[in-house]
């Protein structure tokens, strides 16, 4: 195919003016124009010494036509060529058994055929017709098909506009179901600060009456003890008088200090007293409502974890842990920490129960908790559930993604720099957890040794166990 339009552009540089073919004996005239030989002599027949060339029309003589061997070459190459191409499209339209021409196409065997094919036994009960007929045949075919494929089309296309359609409807579904959750927890959030400012307000207020009841209580028994600091003395001055002195209206003193009473105001009035009581019993109430309703969501939020967890894949879990690690970028970025001089963090493990939407592999169950990442504890569970062997088990290391590793080292280093490099004076004044125990030295010691494993397996197991310590104040 190449060499044939190789053969035209060079056909095209070899053609003569006047006849349109290629050239004849070519020959060139003084202007430098070529033409062949038979051509250009027509044309000088008919004038004396010049005549005009037929392309720029300049003055040329008869006597200065002179062959030109280079083109007369290149048009024996370009024929040479042309023959060979001629004689190559021969062979392939030439059965090679029977060196005939191509007239026949075998519908049974697919194959083309010359006449002496035709009349033989391999073919001869064959349906066979002439090439163009099949052609024909079969273009009609294709329009079939062509137009099959075009209503495919048009249903595929319309197929993928309804998908596009049910995508759009789920994100915003999604986008709907995410504001919802932001506006329900900020309404949460907004009546639990509502109450916490009403109570706060309470207990200032009693705060101040309580003072300004002590104020006056103060008030009203200070006279009354001058009075008494008074009697005390004239009683004490009459003492040490003379007799006589001392029997002058002897009864009418001893009579007015007997009868001297110390009246005793109420420091904190009952009403005061009525409404701490009050705004206890309504903190005590919130309290209690709030713990059942924590108990119940953290219960709840359990079982939806692990139920979310285990139905996922193995693409779907590198897709989460991809989705996490960013998250947990963004939000490390985010949060101001504070650092020491040598460039260490010294505040304590990530908090995931900041205001800002987190959906961190990490569960915290409290202030200063970092458990175990929750989706490897359902993985986990799910091979034990199904009986798997100890083989089994420990291809469960090599199943993890890379984005599940990174969190667990992540998390390990978290644990680590909480729990075991915290110093001692620090770890003894630490708040206690739920059951009150605190957090001592001996159980930083055991801790540290409860984290020397660094496989991933013992990692989990570790996970595992950790429910345990939660009771602990860790």
């Amino acid at each position: 195919m190449a060499s044939g339009q190789l053969v035209n552009k060079l056909q095209e540089e070899v053609i003569c003016p006047i006849c349109l073919d290629i050239l004849q004996k070519p020959v060139t005239i003084d202007c430098g124009h070529n033409f062949c030989l038979k051509c250009i002599t027509q044309i000088g027949e008919t004038s004396c010494g010049f005549f005009k060339c037929p392309l720029c029309k300049t003055s040329v003589r008869k006597n200065a036509i002179r062959f030109n061997s280079l083109l007369w070459n290149l048009v024996e190459k370009i024929q040479a060529l042309q023959a060979s191409e001629v004689q190559s499209k021969r062979k392939e339209a030439t059965c090679p058994r029977h060196q005939e021409m191509f007239h026949y196409f075998c519908e049974d065997d697919g194959k083309f055929l010359c006449f002496v094919c035709r009349e033989s036994k391999d073919h001869k009960s064959h349906n066979v017709s002439l090439i163009e007929e099949a052609a024909q045949n079969y273009q009609g075919q294709i329009q079939e098909q062509i137009q099959v494929l075009q209503q495919k089309e048009k249903e595929t296309v319309q197929v993928k506009a309804q998908g596009v359609h049910r995508v759009d409807v789920f994100t915003d579904q999604v986008e709907h179901e995410k504001q919802r959750i932001l506006t329900e927890f900020e309404l949460l959030h907004q009546v639990l600060e509502e109450e916490k400012n009403f109570l706060l307000s309470r207990i200032y207020w009693l705060g101040h009456e309580g003072t300004e009841a002590g104020k006056r209580y103060v008030a009203s028994t200070e006279p009354q003890l001058n009075d008494l600091k008074k009697l005390i003395d004239s009683l004490k001055t009459k003492q040490n008088m003379p007799p006589r002195q001392l029997l002058e209206d002897i009864k009418v003193v001893l009579c007015r200090s007997e009868e001297f009473q110390f009246l005793n105001p109420t420091p904190v009035p009952l009403e005061l007293e009525k409404k701490l009581s009050e705004a206890k019993s309504r903190h005590d109430s919130i309290t209690g409502s709030l713990k059942k309703f924590k108990d119940q969501l953290q219960a709840d939020r359990k079982k939806d974890e692990n139920r979310f967890f285990k139905s996922m894949n193995k693409n779907d879990m590198k897709s989460w842990g991809l989705l996490q690690k960013n998250n947990h970028k963004m939000n490390k970025t985010s949060e101001p920490g504070s650092s020491s001089a040598g460039g260490r963090t010294t505040s304590g493990p990530p908090n995931h129960h900041s205001s800002a939407p987190s959906h961190s592999l990490f569960r915290a169950s409290s202030a200063g908790k970092v458990t175990f990442p929750v989706c490897l504890l359902a993985s986990y569970d799910e091979i034990a559930g199904q009986g798997a062997s100890s083989q089994d088990t420990k291809t469960f290391d090599a199943a993890l993604s890379e984005e599940l590793h990174a969190a667990l080292s992540e998390w390990l280093t978290a644990i680590r720099a909480w729990f075991c490099d915290v110093p001692s004076s620090q770890a003894s004044s630490e708040n206690t957890g739920s059951s009150g125990a605190t957090r001592t030295s001996e159980h930083r010691v055991a801790l540290s040794e409860w984290l020397r494993p660094t496989t991933v397996l013992d990692l989990v197991e570790l996970g595992r166990r950790s429910g345990e310590w939660e009771g602990s104040g860790y």
